[in-house]
């Protein structure tokens, strides 16, 4: 056999790259591919996706729980959740939930204790139980303690006052829960008053219903504006 015929052979698989004085077969790669590496900043925004992933959970499932009116279950959730230390400082969201929790149920002496682990936490002055909430407007309407079920009188009222007024505004420093229903009801009506070139604005929200009207897509329609 001679020499061109064995020089035409193909090369067998893994075969030894030529050295570069060496003429290059058709087709032999000139270069090595380039390896992928995950550097740092990769892994730290891995890490960062899955904190914020993490806490909006968080946050959801104690809004639905308090929503649904199992108030318990929501405070030992949020309590989990704040001594989670991927999350933090993320985790301020709940803490501020957390606290307003148990100011709605008056739990003085828990609020105090959580608010110096709080301090603590975020190196700031504890949070007081009393909060000096915004002054509502004077034409400003007045929500109940709670909004449940279709709540057809307060939805009412607030849509009546959508017929002379570009901003319905109304103070919630007396809100302490609204549930699923309300909160849809809710959202047709910030709705209907978007099409109509006005705006709803709900004043002095505690924490968690402001999480419920993230959650639902309220707060997208309505400026929501919490008490601290």
């Amino acid at each position: 056999m001679s020499s061109d015929s064995r020089d035409n052979k193909p090369r067998s698989k893994g075969a030894k790259a030529p050295d570069s004085t060496q003429e290059l077969p058709l087709g032999w790669p000139t270069e090595q591919a380039p390896r992928t590496r995950v550097g740092v900043d990769s892994r730290l925004n891995i890490e960062v996706v899955s904190a914020s992933s993490e806490l909006a959970a968080a946050v959801e499932e104690a809004a639905i729980l308090y929503a649904n009116g199992q108030t318990a279950e929501a405070k030992r959730s949020l309590a989990r959740a704040v001594q989670k230390e991927n999350l933090a400082p993320a985790a301020e969201r709940l803490w501020l939930m957390l606290l307003d929790l148990h100011r709605e149920l008056g739990e003085r002496e828990a609020f105090g204790r959580r608010a110096l682990e709080y301090a603590s936490r975020f190196e700031c002055e504890p949070p007081q139980f009393d909060v000096d909430l915004t002054p509502p407007a004077v034409d400003s309407l007045s929500a109940p303690r709670e909004i449940v079920g279709h709540a057809k009188v307060f939805l009412g009222v607030v849509a009546e006052a959508g017929v002379n007024r570009t901003r319905v505004q109304v103070d919630c420093s007396s809100l302490k829960r609204v549930d699923f229903v309300s909160a849809a009801a809710l959202l047709n009506l910030a709705a209907d008053l978007i099409r109509d070139g006005k705006r709803l604005e709900l004043d002095n929200v505690n924490q968690l219903v402001a999480a419920l009207f993230e959650v639902m897509g309220v707060s997208a329609l309505a400026k929501v504006t919490t008490r601290y």
